[in-house]
């Protein structure tokens, strides 16, 4: 049995990929009135779909092996938007958590940025707290600065669903999160040149 969670693949790019959060909200709509109520669950998952290129044997069978080891859905793998694996921001060398943080929390002071220095990280960078399979994936929803001892608060999204403590490291290139597969089945096409085609869809696995 492999050691989850398992690395994609890389050597084929994705060709074109979806990412998003999956999210549960309670509405009610009054039938009298339209007035509406809203309650937000906790569930946030990422979720993704990606579409591999055209390509040959060689090439294929790197995915496919990996596509069998997940075992369907039992497995696990590390995977991110791959079109966002850098910051937009400025930020750089070592980041660490600044205190501690509770399940739940949207907005994490860090330290270790250059002193006073303006969009440290910006809108839509993605951070990734935890490695292996303990590795979660949140997205950064306001552009931050940091003071004049390299200190910030870094508003994110989704809320914290495990506590942060103290000096914790701060990912925030290549960033991931464990995913399995949407199904237990999974396939690949071949056409008549020979060449296979693959696609599959995942959701964060917690």
């Amino acid at each position: 049995m492999p050691s989850y969670p398992l690395t994609m693949p890389t050597n084929v790019g994705i060709k074109t990929s979806e990412f998003g959060l999956v999210r549960s909200v309670g509405l009610t709509v009054s039938p009298f009135t339209g007035q509406q109520q809203t309650y937000i669950n906790s569930l946030a998952l990422w979720r993704a779909v990606y579409n591999l290129p055209l390509m040959n044997r060689q090439r294929a069978s790197e995915w496919m092996s990996f596509l069998s080891e997940l075992n369907g859905r039992y497995g696990t793998f590390l995977a991110g938007d791959q079109d966002c694996k850098t910051i937009q921001g400025v930020a750089s060398g070592t980041i660490l958590v600044n205190g501690q943080h509770s399940i739940g929390a949207t907005s994490i002071a860090m330290d270790g940025f250059a002193l006073s220095t303006n969009n440290v990280f910006k809108k839509g960078d993605y951070l990734q707290f935890g490695s292996g399979s303990s590795s979660k994936l949140h997205i950064v929803t306001a552009n931050a600065n940091s003071n004049a001892s390299g200190q910030s608060n870094i508003e994110i999204q989704p809320p914290l669903k495990t506590a942060l403590s103290d000096n914790s490291s701060v990912t925030y290139t290549n960033t991931k999160a464990v995913f399995r597969l949407d199904e237990n089945n999974v396939n690949w096409q071949a056409n008549e040149t020979g060449l296979f085609s693959i696609s599959f869809s995942c959701t964060e696995s917690i």
